[in-house]
């Protein structure tokens, strides 16, 4: 019924225009003003905003004639033919039709379709028009100003500037505010705004926008000029540069904060951690921070805390303030660590800290408070060998103490590392071998490492606060931290948008960048460069397009990713296994080559060439719904022995080395400039080269097989 759509268009009308706060000065724009799909008012819905005296302050029309309306309507029309009997339904009297006629008589079907599709638009169109011009005269007799018109038969561009160019010549706003012109004021009237909350400072601050880092505002007391853009103040020390180009400058990143340094220095003893320490605080003024010189902050400057009085107790001279920590517990020992690392001085000029944690239990205490965790970790890496070397030279011998140490430092040095590469990463850690190193290389190593996190992490919160795409390589994130996009996932944003397709690629952090709260894996290094300039355009285009089911992985994804991935079909070929006649026919259990893989729902099939992985891809559904039978044929692989591995390639390789060996003894030839044993080595490796193994059976291609095999990949 007419009458209830309207009621109940008014209804809904009303409660969205109750939630609207009337006193912003942001104008409410309408494009249309009815229910129906053309979105034109019918005198029902005109009677009741006569009503409840809602009128526009200002309508334009779009006019565009009945030819380009029909002809724009028509382009989105498609014609789909009615369904075909059955060749069960009883049809005795329908005579065959050969392909021909059949295609005759679709295109008959179509045209008449298409002409009685055409008949029916018009009439609507003819009856929208008329109802357009019964709206605008009722606007007209309510008083309601009528703007210029504006032909609609033109592009979308030129029908939006027509538009703002008739609002303008009938007065109805400033250029200033639909162009967003940038607006000169004092700084005692921007602080008043800002402070009423209708401006907000912008994001370089205080920070001049023309001059870059190099220059500050002068003292905010002093009398001085700021410029309003987009409700955002700027302070620039060139006006007349600024307002020539607002955007320019505006849109520039933020400056780049000085972010704290925070590192954790591990190592075996003796291995010259301190020295590493030590250097990474004279480098980046960082304050150092180790066991030892935390009891003592806390003795001297936390006096009177509850931490003091347990700190206390582990003096080990009344008159000096040394500590024995040989059986502070590690709960009190994170504890101290803790309220140093939280220390004003600390937070502003960041922290190194030397020799923790020492093992397992200590990191997964330290990992679970969470907001004073080192942003990376420089591990010193050294053989027994040469850490008792090390000690020799500073102590000339050696203590059953220093063993102990280092045989406790030895069994838990690899779980210690794992733990920490799994959760966060191999950026995280940063391994450096101090065998045959001297001090001072090392440290300069330490250095440069911890010079690429600090700039890392300087772009990536630049970036974030720029809400621009940023790259996450040499960022703390734990696996837990990567939420990935729910509709792209895993799949690179640039290969959906450009190539509309996904090639394998190895989920690697060095491609890692976060943008608006999610993570996005991209492909390549290209890919990644041309989503940090656009990232916007990017993901626009990739969410449009559904990502595929099936993916081609590359080798290594499955190192990489940090997940578990399931093997699909045992590692058998469904391909081949779909192309033969049954569970009986063993020929077509192939086991997959592990180099040949693709992934689907997050599992990996094998397959046993290339031609057949393209044909899964299309298709995946079709192959990944089959069935191993219960009975599968035995490998025909060669038997395993204890032996070496030059040992198991002779086994593997012994009838083509054989035959190689014969066609070689057969033709004796040499290579130009190359001597005869040379030339018979590589004579074997090329023969080996071309010879295709398979797991189940012994197959040679023909050339001419290779040739197809080519064509099809």
């Amino acid at each position: 019924d007419e009458a209830v759509k309207v009621q109940l268009y008014g209804s809904c009308l009303a409660a969205e225009w109750a939630a609207v706060d009337g006193s912003g000065s942001a104008p409410y724009i309408l494009p249309g003003f009815g229910y129906g799909a053309s979105r034109i008012p019918s005198p029902e819905l005109l009677a009741l905003c006569v009503a409840r005296k809602w009128f526009p302050f200002v309508v334009v029309p779009l006019q565009v004639d009945a030819a380009t309306a029909l002809q724009r309507t028509m382009q989105a029309w498609t014609y789909t033919p009615p369904s075909m009997p059955s060749d069960d339904a009883d049809g005795d009297d329908v005579p065959n039709e050969g392909p021909k006629e059949k295609a005759a008589r679709l295109a008959a079907e179509e045209a008449t379709a298409r002409e009685e599709e055409t008949v029916r638009v018009t009439e609507i169109i003819t009856a929208e028009l008329e109802a357009v011009s019964a709206a605008l005269e009722f606007f007209k007799e309510q008083g309601i100003r009528i703007a210029d018109a504006v032909d609609a038969n033109r592009g979308q561009k030129r029908v939006a500037k027509d538009t703002v160019s008739s609002l303008l010549k009938a007065g109805l706003a400033r250029q200033a505010n639909i162009f967003c012109l940038p607006e000169t004021t004092a700084l005692e009237r921007a602080r008043t705004l800002v402070a009423a909350g209708y401006w907000t400072i912008g994001h370089h601050g205080p920070h001049c926008p023309v001059a870059g880092p190099s220059h500050r505002s002068t003292d905010p007391l002093d009398s001085q000029l700021c410029v309003a853009y987009r409700g955002r103040v700027y302070t620039p020390s060139d006006v007349a540069a600024f307002t020539a180009a607002p955007w320019s400058f505006a849109s520039k990143s933020t400056l780049p904060t000085v972010p704290g340094v925070a590192v954790a220095v591990l190592g075996g003893p003796c291995s010259g951690q301190t020295t590493v320490a030590k250097g990474l605080c004279a480098k980046f003024g960082a304050v150092y921070i180790s066991p030892h010189s935390a009891f003592q902050w806390v003795y001297a400057c936390q006096r009177g805390t509850t931490l003091w009085a347990p700190v206390k107790d582990f003096k080990s001279n009344c008159d000096t303030v040394e500590f024995d920590l040989s059986l502070v517990t590690d709960a009190l020992l994170l504890q101290v660590l803790v309220a140093r690392i939280r220390s004003f001085e600390c937070q502003q000029r960041g922290w190194v800290v030397d020799g923790f944690p020492s093992n397992m239990a200590q990191w997964t205490a330290w990992e679970n408070v969470g907001d004073v965790l080192p942003s990376s970790v420089v591990w010193l890496e050294g053989s027994p060998y040469t850490l008792l070397a090390h000690a020799a030279q500073v102590h000339g011998a050696t203590s059953l103490a220093l063993l102990k140490r280092i045989k406790t430092w030895q069994a838990a040095r690899v779980a210690l590392l794992v733990a920490m590469t799994q959760t966060y990463g191999a950026g995280f850690v940063h391994c450096l071998s101090v065998d045959g190193n001297s001090a001072w290389k090392v440290v300069a190593h330490a250095q440069q490492v911890i010079g690429h996190v600090v700039d890392a992490t300087s772009k990536y919160w630049q970036a974030l606060a720029s809400h621009r795409p940023a790259p996450t390589f040499n960022i703390r994130l734990a696996q837990s931290q990567v939420q990935l996009h729910p509709t792209i996932a895993t799949y690179c944003p640039v290969g959906l948008a450009v190539q509309r397709a996904v090639r394998g690629h190895v989920l690697d952090r060095e491609l890692l960048v976060e943008y608006q709260s999610f993570q996005y894996y991209l492909g390549h290094p290209d890919n990644m460069a041309s989503f940090l300039a656009n990232p916007g355009k990017t993901l626009a285009a990739a969410t449009a397009v559904q990502p595929p089911l099936a993916r081609d992985v590359g080798p290594g994804t499955l190192l990489c990713h940090g997940h578990i991935v399931a093997l699909g079909f045992q590692g058998y070929c469904p391909v081949t296994y779909k192309d033969g006649h049954g569970p009986s026919d063993w020929s077509s259990i192939r086991k997959g080559c592990p180099y040949i893989l693709a992934a689907l729902h997050q599992t990996i099939y094998c397959f046993v060439d290339h031609a057949a992985k393209q044909r899964f891809l299309v298709e995946p559904l079709l192959y990944a719904s089959q069935q191993l039978p219960a009975k599968l044929p035995p490998l025909v692989d060669a038997a395993p022995l204890n032996v070496t591995i030059p040992g198991r390639l002779e086994q593997a390789l012994t009838r083509a080395t054989e035959e190689a060996m014969v066609a070689l003894g057969a033709e004796r030839f040499k290579f130009p400039f190359v001597s005869a044993q040379a030339s018979a080595v590589v004579y074997v490796a090329l023969f080996l080269k071309s010879k295709k193994k398979f797991s189940n059976q012994q197959h040679h291609d023909s050339p001419r097989q290779v040739q197809a095999l080519l064509q099809n990949f």
